[in-house]
C-alpha cells in the first residue's frame, strides 16, 4: 500500500519535514513515512492503522493539489496537459501532479498548505 503513494507529494512532505530527499526510493519514503508517523504523533496506533493513515494522507494531498492546481491552469495549459495525458499510454495522478507542479512557481508552498490542514484534521481526530 505504501509503495504506491505518491513520491512527488511525498518528497514535498520530506521537505517540510526537513529531510533531504534527492531520488524517491523505497528506503528514503520509508523514511518519509517514518517521520510521519513520528512527528505526527500516530506512532500509538497499530502498523496497519498507521498504513492506513498514511495511504489517507498521500491520498488528500494528491487529490487537493490536483485539485486547486487544476483550478491555477489557464486554458492552453489545460489543453496541454489533455494533449499530454492522451500520449501517454499509463497516465496516471503522477502525471498530472508532475505536471501541474510544472506550471505552478507556488507548487510547494500549495502542497505544504495542504499538508499543513491535513496534518490539524488527522491530529484532531486521532486524539
Amino acid at each position: 500500500m505504501c509503495s504506491q503513494l505518491n513520491s512527488q507529494c511525498l518528497q514535498y512532505v520530506a521537505i517540510l519535514l526537513n529531510m533531504n530527499v534527492t531520488t524517491d526510493t523505497n528506503s528514503q519514503l520509508s523514511l518519509i513515512q517514518q517521520a510521519i508517523i513520528e512527528q505526527w504523533g500516530l506512532s500509538k496506533l497499530t502498523a496497519t492503522e498507521q498504513l492506513e493513515i498514511l495511504s489517507e494522507i498521500n491520498e488528500l494531498v494528491t487529490q487537493r493539489v490536483v485539485q486547486i492546481g487544476l483550478e491555477q491552469l489557464t486554458q492552453p495549459e489545460l489543453d496541454e496537459l489533455n494533449i499530454k495525458l492522451g500520449e501517454i499510454e499509463n497516465a496516471n495522478q503522477d502525471t498530472i501532479v508532475n505536471f501541474i507542479s510544472e506550471k505552478i512557481p507556488y507548487f510547494s508552498q500549495l502542497v505544504e498548505r495542504e499538508v499543513v490542514k491535513i496534518h490539524s484534521e488527522v491530529v484532531k481526530n486521532t486524539n
